[in-house]
């Protein structure tokens, strides 16, 4: 979506402004992963590298007789087969890091993992970042990952240019088609008057259709530049939000089915930033 659009609620808080191109997913089975590149809505803002160092390199020291070099005879079927080897093994020890978290997070939550697949798995920051007050800034995932029954991860860490006012990091998830047009649920986890809350809503196009009177809790941190672990479980209607290993809420709603998944920022200060870490999205099915 490339236009801008408020909402028409009385909250006035919801408007896709632009997205963030993050290095994000990977798809994963038990033994194998992909990546895909999220789907900016907007251009996306530049973002500053550091360009390495050169590193020195050592002179070759001086030989008082040469060495007579045999010479090398091709391999390319052995040398193709190495290379395989190394991505295999690659993938593996990948895909068995991303399990081990996956696992680690829902046994302490007290869910059960089941046999299902890592669909997304992005371990660097995703940083989602809004310059307008009441306008939503998200970045869409891969539209070919979808899911019905699933958990999400994220540790999430949120700024504000000041250190009062409401800020919002949001997770949108089954997307059913287009944002500005057909339904989708989002859950907010939002710093209001200095008190953690987690909302869920659902929304059509960029209106909220429905929503929770949202659930305040200790367990969230809301210091400016805290960094929260959050886990949500779906399961069929049923929704439930861990923060810091914590149940803090739950919903139900039938309304979606399945769809896909997107990160997002909201707030009232002027700027902030929502950046997602350790990311990562578990199909039950």
């Amino acid at each position: 979506m490339n236009e801008t659009q408020r909402l028409p609620t009385a909250k006035k808080w919801l408007r896709s402004v632009w997205p963030l191109a993050a290095a994000m997913s990977v798809v994963l089975s038990c033994s194998m992963f992909s990546s895909a590149p999220a789907v900016p809505t907007n251009t996306p803002l530049p973002i500053a590298t550091n360009t390495p160092n050169p590193s020195n390199t050592p002179l070759p020291a001086d030989t008082s007789q040469p060495v007579p070099t045999k010479k090398a005879t091709p391999n390319r079927g052995a040398t193709q087969a190495a290379q395989q080897q190394d991505t295999a093994a690659a993938a593996t020890n990948f895909a068995g890091e991303a399990l081990g978290a996956v696992s680690d997070s829902l046994n302490a939550a007290g869910e059960t993992m089941g046999a299902g697949s890592v669909v997304f798995w992005n371990p660097a920051d995703i940083p989602v970042e809004s310059s307008k007050p009441n306008v939503v800034s998200h970045v869409e995932m891969d539209p070919s990952v979808q899911g019905a029954d699933f958990a999400f991860h994220s540790n999430i860490t949120w700024e504000t240019k000041q250190k009062v006012g409401i800020v919002y990091c949001l997770f949108m998830f089954r997307i059913s088609g287009d944002l500005s047009m057909d339904p989708w649920y989002m859950m907010r986890m939002g710093r209001i008057s200095g008190l953690g809350h987690i909302y869920f809503d659902v929304m059509q196009g960029w209106t909220i259709m429905g929503e929770n009177n949202g659930d305040a809790s200790n367990y969230i941190r809301d210091e400016n530049g805290a960094t929260n672990e959050v886990l949500l479980v779906a399961r069929a209607n049923q929704f439930t939000a861990y923060v810091n290993g914590k149940q803090v809420s739950v919903w139900w709603n039938t309304k979606i089915d399945r769809g896909g998944f997107g990160l997002g920022t909201l707030q009232d200060t002027g700027a902030s930033v929502c950046t997602f870490a350790n990311t990562w999205i578990y199909d039950f099915e």
